[in-house]
């Protein structure tokens, strides 16, 4: 039996930049659009009577075909990241709520060679309509591991990152790529990393690799059949937006050649 292939869409935002909670399907074999199950409610707050993810979060296809939703922002004018991870099962068209340990949004989301899930750093900016935010960075990591659905923390990265990328290696570590580090209060995207970041095992904390030639953010990585990662692109200087025209390819040191 050929296994059914389609493609999810979750959230977003209106033309009033308020959440969404609907979800759609689309079926490359027939290219019909259908509605599957909304996402559920998130937990009230005083600020927002029901919050659901808009942007900023992450979709990770599990290996049993479900899909783990996790954290973001409940709009584009307040900016309130969410605790919230729901799992989307295909066969019943379902989502089921969890919660992480924190909440977060321009974070990365990655499936681990055992199946569970790696959730790291991110942002937990809010802001008040416009007139100023409050910008705070993490170090926190939560795992979720899909045969018990529950979240357990994680080892916690070296530095706070957001708007980063990751790559999963051959070895099984984690690579962290570039981002940026702001402190809290400071303007967004202000300050660049060029740090790149590896965890060898899952239980080690987080040891430093090589650094980028050139620091970015809204690049590229792409894990090549050789094992080396290519970093393309993104913005070297984000208050100009003055887009790169430059990659560089990281070599792990089992890949590495004289």
């Amino acid at each position: 039996m050929t296994a059914v292939r389609r493609v999810l869409v979750v959230g977003g935002l209106d033309a009033w930049d308020d959440a969404l909670g609907s979800c759609e399907l689309y079926d490359p074999a027939t290219g019909q659009w259908s509605e599957t199950g909304s996402l559920p409610e998130s937990l009230p707050r005083w600020w927002y009577p029901v919050a659901t993810r808009a942007w900023g979060h992450t979709a990770t296809l599990l290996a049993d075909g479900r899909v783990l939703l996790a954290g973001g922002f409940d709009n584009d004018i307040w900016m309130h990241p969410v605790p919230e991870a729901d799992v989307y099962d295909p066969a019943t068209g379902r989502w089921t709520a969890s919660l992480m340990h924190a909440a977060r949004g321009y974070h990365t989301a990655t499936r681990l060679p055992d199946g569970r899930v790696i959730v790291t750093g991110g942002d937990w900016r809010t802001c008040d309509g416009g007139d100023g935010c409050l910008d705070g960075l993490l170090m926190t990591t939560d795992i979720f591991d899909p045969r018990t659905d529950a979240w357990s923390e994680g080892p916690p990265l070296r530095a706070p990152h957001e708007s980063y990328t990751a790559a999963l290696l051959r070895d099984g570590s984690l690579l962290l790529v570039g981002g940026t580090r702001n402190n809290r209060g400071t303007p967004y995207f202000t300050t660049l990393l060029g740090e790149v970041d590896a965890l060898p095992s899952r239980g080690a904390a987080w040891t430093s690799a090589p650094s980028l030639g050139t620091p970015r953010v809204g690049h590229t990585v792409t894990v090549l059949a050789d094992g080396s990662v290519l970093v393309v692109g993104g913005y070297g200087d984000v208050d100009a937006y003055t887009p790169l025209r430059s990659a560089e390819i990281y070599r792990p040191r089992a890949n590495s050649t004289p």
